[in-house]
C-alpha cells in the first residue's frame, strides 16, 4: 500500500490524493502543538475517509530526547490520545502510534520503555467493553525492535532517517517512511513524506465508514439513578464517560471497576461543577447521577457543544476580562473583593517589571523594603493588594507558601479541594513549584470561577499583572486557597 504522512490539513486535497494513488494517510494527535493544521480534526477525518483514504495517526508532543519520556509522560499522553481518538471517531482496536522522533541511544531505552508502559496503561483504562486502542511506535530501527521484543507495541513505523540506529537493517516494520522532495495535491515539497506498507493489514489504519445520519437523543430516562455504593455495569459505563471527560481536563483517571466509591463520587461532583445541563443551566452538584447528569455526560462524550456559550467577564472596550471586576453574583466578601479590586487596578495600569527581570518601581513597592530587587514578587503583589485595600489579615510576606500557614495562624479559612468548596472572588490561591517537598511556590487572587474553570489574577508568572485560567480538576500543583 502507498501512502503519505503530513502535518498539514488535507481537507481540500483529499480527492486529489486518492486520485494520485494514495491509499492511506498518517495524521497527528497532539495536545501541546502550536501548529494549527497539525492535529487531525473530526471534520478532516470524515472528509479523508469519504474520499477513500484510510487513516492512521501518531501522537507527538515533542518526543525529541530522553527528557521527554517517562511513565507519567506516557500516562498523560495516552489519556490525551485516547480522548482525541474518541473525538475523531477512531474505532477501538485500531492503532495509535506514539513518536520517538530522534536517534535514541541504548541508554535511552529505559525511559522510552517506561513511557510506552504508561501509554499502554492509559489506553487500557480507556477501554470499552474490553476493547481498546493498540499501541504502535514511530522511530528508529533500534526503538522499533526493542519495543516489539518487550511486548509494548503491536505495530512499527520506521522513520525516514536511515542513519538512525538499526534503521538501515530493521526489516520487520509495518510502515516505512521516505524523504520526499516534490509537491503533491497542494502540499508543498517539505510538507509531506512518502510512506509504504507491506500489506493491507487494517489494524494499524482505519476508516470511518459511511457517514451517519442524524441520531436521536439517548433515552436517559431508561438509565438508572446512580449514587454512592452502587455497583454493576451501569457504573462501569458511568466511569468510562467520566474518564473521557477527565482525560480532556488532564485529570487522573478512574479505575473502571463498576464500584461507585469515593473517587467516582468526587469525579461526578467535579463534572457537575464544570458542566451545564441540556438547557444551559448549571448542574446540581450532589454526586448523584440522574437523567439530567446522564444527558450532560452523553452530550460531552459526543463532543457536542454546550447549549449556551460559557460566559466570561468582559469590559466595554473589548479589553481582557482581568481588567474588570466580576459581577456581584460571583460572590466574595467585601474584604476579599476590595483586595481583588486593587489587583484589577494594577492590571489596568499595566503594573509589572520595568528595566529587567524582577526589577522596576512596581516590583519595589511589592517587595515592601523586605529585600532588595531583583526578587520574586508574586507573594509581594498579593500582600500589597491586601495592605492597600484594608487591614492586613496576616503578616506581609514574600513567600508564597507561607501565606497558607500565616492565614491558618490568623484564623482564616484554608481549604484545598475546589470541588468541595468552590473558590470565590478575592480568595488567595497558592501552588507549589518544582517540588512538592521544596520551598518554592506561586500565588495569586481568584477572579472568578465559571463552568469548572478557575480564573485568576497573578503577578510574576509573566512580567506583568495578568489573568490566567485553569481547569478546577486539573491543577496538579495546587496547595490550597485562603478565604477572607
Amino acid at each position: 500500500m502507498n501512502g503519505l504522512s503530513t502535518n498539514r490539513r488535507c481537507t481540500t486535497s483529499a480527492v486529489c490524493l486518492h486520485q494520485e494513488g494514495q491509499e492511506f494517510i498518517f495524521r497527528y494527535y497532539s495536545e501541546t502543538t502550536t501548529q494549527p493544521e497539525k492535529v487531525l480534526t473530526p471534520a478532516e477525518a470524515r472528509t479523508l475517509s469519504d474520499a477513500g483514504l484510510r487513516l492512521a495517526v501518531v501522537y507527538q508532543d515533542r518526543a525529541r530526547g530522553p527528557v521527554d519520556f517517562s511513565r507519567p509522560d506516557g500516562l498523560r499522553d495516552g489519556q490525551f490520545a485516547s480522548q482525541l481518538a474518541r473525538e475523531v471517531g477512531q474505532p477501538l482496536s485500531s492503532t495509535i502510534f506514539f513518536a520517538v522522533d530522534y536517534d535514541a541511544a541504548p541508554a535511552d531505552l529505559v525511559p522510552i520503555k517506561a513511557y510506552f508502559e504508561g501509554a499502554r496503561d492509559a489506553l487500557g483504562i480507556a477501554a470499552v467493553d474490553g476493547s481498546t486502542y493498540s499501541l504502535g511506535v514511530y522511530g528508529s530501527g533500534l526503538v522499533c525492535r526493542e519495543l516489539v521484543e518487550a511486548g509494548l507495541v503491536t505495530h512499527t513505523w520506521l522513520a525516514e532517517a536511515t542513519g538512525w540506529r538499526e534503521s538501515g537493517t530493521y526489516q520487520d516494520w509495518n510502515v516505512k517512511q521516505f524523504v520526499t522532495h516534490q509537491p503533491l495535491c497542494g502540499l508543498p515539497s517539505d510538507g509531506w513524506e512518502r510512506c509504504v506498507s507491506r500489506d493491507a493489514d487494517d489494524s494499524w489504519s482505519f476508516s470511518l465508514g459511511a457517514a451517519a445520519g442524524p441520531k436521536s437523543p439517548p433515552d436517559v430516562n431508561s438509565l438508572p439513578v446512580l449514587r454512592r455504593d452502587a455497583e454493576g455495569s451501569e457504573v462501569n459505563r458511568l466511569q468510562r464517560l467520566l474518564n473521557g471527560w477527565l482525560a480532556r481536563e488532564s485529570a487522573p483517571l478512574l479505575i473502571e471497576d463498576g464500584d461507585f466509591g469515593s473517587r467516582t463520587e468526587r469525579a461526578v461532583r467535579a463534572f457537575q461543577t464544570s458542566n451545564v445541563d441540556n438547557f444551559g443551566e448549571p448542574l446540581r452538584v450532589d454526586g448523584i447521577v440522574g437523567g439530567v447528569t446522564w444527558a450532560a455526560l452523553l452530550r460531552v462524550a459526543a463532543s457536542q457543544p454546550d447549549p449556551v456559550p460559557h460566559p466570561l467577564i468582559t469590559i466595554a472596550d473589548g479589553g481582557p476580562w482581568w481588567k474588570a471586576m466580576p459581577v456581584e453574583s460571583f460572590g466574595g466578601s467585601a474584604r476579599a473583593r476590595a483586595a481583588l479590586q486593587a489587583a484589577v487596578n494594577e492590571a489596568v495600569v499595566g503594573a509589572g517589571e520595568v528595566g529587567g527581570d524582577n526589577m522596576g518601581p512596581y516590583v519595589d513597592k511589592y517587595l515592601n523594603d523586605i529585600v532588595e530587587p531583583p526578587a520574586n514578587w508574586c507573594a509581594g503583589f498579593v500582600c500589597w493588594c491586601l495592605k492597600s485595600s484594608g487591614p492586613m489579615p496576616f503578616q506581609y510576606t514574600l513567600g508564597a507558601r507561607s501565606i497558607l500557614s500565616l492565614a491558618e495562624q490568623a484564623g482564616l479559612t484554608v481549604f484545598k479541594d475546589p470541588i468541595a468548596m468552590l473558590p470565590l472572588p478575592g480568595d488567595i490561591v497558592v501552588w507549589w513549584r518544582e517540588s512538592l517537598a521544596g520551598w518554592k511556590g506561586h500565588t495569586g487572587f481568584v477572579h472568578h470561577v465559571d463552568q469548572g474553570h478557575l480564573f485568576t489574577i497573578e503577578g510574576n508568572r509573566t512580567s506583568r499583572v495578568e489573568g490566567f485560567d485553569y481547569s478546577l480538576v486539573g491543577m496538579a500543583t495546587l496547595l490550597g486557597f485562603v478565604r477572607m
